[in-house]
């Protein structure tokens, strides 16, 4: 399903989407999505280590190695990683979207 801008208003004004903290819909808002800020921890695959990844077999620390970034310094993305991250906000949504 894809919302328009006013049904993501429509819907955190009525708390059927909720996130915390608030966003600032004039930075965050777009057309058909809300941006969400990045925080600083990351999970970085260990692709050396491993084949595949398991998740029955393989532990998050056999397979991925955390990274925090202290503020002010970089992470880089290189084309073709794939890491996972955590969000400055927390978002909740109902079953049906």
């Amino acid at each position: 399903m894809i919302l328009s801008d006013r049904d993501i208003v429509q819907k955190l004004t009525t708390g059927e989407i909720r996130v915390l903290p608030k966003p600032d819909l004039d930075v965050q808002l777009g057309s058909c999505s809300l941006d969400l800020r990045l925080g600083s921890d990351f999970r970085v695959f260990n692709y050396s280590k491993v084949p595949f990844v398991d998740p029955m077999k393989n532990s998050d620390a056999e397979t991925t190695t955390e990274i925090h970034v202290k503020e002010r310094e970089a992470f880089i993305l290189h084309p073709g990683d794939f890491v996972l991250a955590v969000t400055k906000e927390s978002v909740l949504l109902p079953d049906d979207l």
